[in-house]
């Protein structure tokens, strides 16, 4: 009752949250999906083939130096700090202008030696030429990324285009590379590009909705699971990362700090939510490693920057690789101790490796040679060439799923057992409520019996001053029985105590098993009577069941105590213990009844009940006792 509005509020600031994150994805969407310009990318790659070439200011021919994945490292063979970049322009485009961003260089931009553009002052309108670099340039703009445009003119095609770079000390010789575009037409090469990135990013973008709609929901249902707010948070991050790595997103947002760092970060997240349900030390462990990983890739990431290398130079993904591996192994050992959310990670992860496996081998016997063989090997094939990046990516999808998967079905359970459960305490409440009416108007006969009894002694005082002892010993036979045919007790002034308490001592007499209560209690208590029927039905219902299976010779003695001490009531329940506690998997104590589907709810409806009085369920086990208490604070 005192827990509505909080619930009420909770529930309010979820589904904002829910909306706000639709909106946002709509938005970003919308904003990265739309082309500002149409481009021509001019840098090397192994799918496109540009033609350049290169030669420093002594006539040295230069060459590209490519890494295991085909992607250029530097051009070597030149010599000194500057390198001429030669090709022919073939590429048609209506208003086309060139498009450089460079960070720690300088260029000077010619098509048939005519000057189109130069960083350099006095630099010669006609025919190629090497000047020495611009000192204070470098040493005022050493950290500043440069955007400049360079407009072609309309016979630009057939035309030689040359682009000298000059690079700073230390600064890998990577030419300036140029993106042709105009502000016209639709570009072709980004969507083609980004077909992929984008899909996958709306996936994850789906993912993240279905799991705060989930969240939203068990937050209104009273059973909330928040790690699973840490999944929605990897899912939204890793939408972002595949949005912020695609060349839409490179055109119309660029390139970022925050979105380099979100798309090499946001699998810690996945990780930290398996870590979750870890045990506390497994747990620290992950955050710990995770923590590492986070530090040292800002680190580099800002190391690069500084330097004038792009973001991502030089993470080779070998820490995030060591992170995973440290977390598949406490994963390998909170399996071996059965606990149930890597029992199911361990099936998922051994189905996806068969899958993969799977895949493999139909690449490698029916098109070794196609497309889709290499993206099937790539992973491996660079792990192998020392890049651990791909690898982990597969990885980090796998697990994604997996989760999303344990999830969706733990959900589905949870709400199953909460409905039965509810169903179950429903018909419970139903019964208790209706034999404390009955016990009522029981009780009030007995009230009525006992304000009758001065009449009834008037009567013996007759019959006995009349000597008519043998009807006085018949009137009182008579009368006893009337008295004891209502076994009825007054437990306590509150008349829903005193129903609950004769009820359940009633079922304990069956058993053999008595019940001792020191009750102080007023005669109107400001709880739901829903509430305490259900708390004190299961706490004295599973004594009892306790005590029941006790062996013969043993102590059956329930020992309940219920007092109000200013605005607490405070209720103990301590019954002898039966030789072993059953416990689930997560150690929770189990229900010790055959049947365990329906049962087992009673200790989670009773802590429910004392959370929503702000107080906690406390079990204590000793060697002989089994005991339960609470300290509710009562409403005013």
């Amino acid at each position: 009752m005192g827990n509505k509005p909080q619930r009420k509020w909770t529930a309010v600031a979820g589904a904002v949250l829910l909306c706000m994150a639709v909106i946002f994805i709509v938005f970003f969407f919308g904003e990265v999906s739309t082309a500002k310009f149409d481009s021509v990318f001019l840098f090397p790659t192994p799918e496109y083939e540009t033609d350049w070439r290169y030669y420093d200011e002594a006539g040295n021919a230069g060459y590209e130096a490519h890494q295991e994945d085909g992607y250029l490292v530097e051009v070597e063979g030149t010599v000194g700090n500057a390198v001429a970049a030669e090709r022919v322009m073939k590429e048609p485009l209506e208003n086309a202008a060139l498009k450089f961003q460079y960070l720690n260089r300088q260029i000077s931009v010619y098509l048939d030696g005519t000057l189109l553009h130069s960083d350099i002052p006095g630099t010669p309108e006609q025919g190629v030429e090497f000047l020495p670099p611009d000192a204070e340039f470098f040493q005022k703009n050493r950290d500043a990324f440069k955007t400049q445009y360079v407009t072609l003119p309309d016979d630009y095609l057939g035309g030689t285009l040359t682009v000298v770079t000059y690079f700073a000390d230390d600064i890998p010789m990577v030419p300036a590379y140029p993106t042709m575009q105009n502000d016209d037409t639709v570009a072709s090469y980004p969507v083609v590009d980004s077909a992929r990135p984008l899909a996958l990013s709306g996936v994850f973008a789906a993912a993240a909705v279905l799991l705060l709609v989930l969240l939203v929901y068990a937050v209104l249902s009273g059973i909330p699971d928040w790690p699973v707010a840490l999944l929605a948070a990897f899912f939204l991050c890793a939408m972002i990362g595949q949005v912020y790595t695609s060349t839409a997103a490179y055109y119309s947002i660029g390139t970022n700090l925050a979105g380099y760092l979100v798309s090499a970060l946001y699998a810690d997240l996945l990780l930290l939510f398996f870590s979750c349900y870890m045990r506390k030390g497994f747990r620290i462990a992950m955050l710990c490693a995770v923590a590492f990983h986070a530090a040292a890739t800002i680190l580099q990431a800002l190391d690069n920057a500084w330097a004038g290398e792009f973001y991502e130079a030089g993470n080779e993904g070998w820490v995030a690789f060591g992170t995973l591996m440290l977390f598949a192994a406490l994963c390998f050992f909170e399996w071996r101790a059965k606990k149930p959310v890597f029992a199911a990670l361990g099936k998922y992860i051994a189905a996806f490796g068969a899958g993969y496996a799977a895949l493999l081998a139909c690449a490698f016997f029916f098109a070794p040679d196609s497309v889709f063989a290499e993206d099937v090997w790539r992973p491996f094939s660079s792990f192998v060439s020392g890049r651990a990046v791909a690898f982990n990516n597969i990885f980090s999808i796998c697990l994604s799923i997996a989760g999303l998967v344990i999830i969706f079905l733990d959900f589905i359970r949870r709400n199953i057992s909460v409905r039965t459960e509810r169903n179950m305490l429903a018909l419970k409440n139903e019964t208790v409520l209706e034999n404390m009416r009955g016990m009522e108007a029981y009780m009030r006969r007995a009230d009525e019996q006992r304000h009758e009894i001065r009449h009834h002694i008037a009567a013996l005082r007759i019959l006995l001053k009349n000597g008519e002892e043998q009807k006085a010993q018949a009137y009182l036979e008579e009368l006893s029985e009337a008295v004891d045919a209502s076994g009825l007790r007054r437990y306590t002034e509150n008349m829903l105590v005193s129903a609950i308490l004769n009820g359940e001592a009633s079922k304990a007499a069956r058993s053999h098993v008595e019940i001792d209560a020191e009750l102080g209690v007023p005669q109107e208590l400001s709880l739901s009577d829903n509430d305490l029927c259900s708390l004190l039905y299961n706490m004295l219902d599973n004594a009892i069941r306790a005590c029941a299976e006790l062996p013969e010779g043993r102590e059956r003695r329930i020992r309940f105590k219920m007092q109000k001490k200013g605005n607490f009531l405070v209720i103990v329940c301590r019954n002898p213990k039966a030789e072993t506690i059953r416990t689930d998997a997560e150690g929770h104590i189990a229900t010790s009844k055959r049947n365990a589907a329906g049962h087992g709810y009673g200790l989670s409806v009773m802590r429910k009940i004392c959370e929503k009085y702000h107080s906690v369920l406390l079990i204590e086990i000793d060697d002989e006792f089994f005991t339960v208490r609470t300290n509710l604070r009562l409403p005013d």
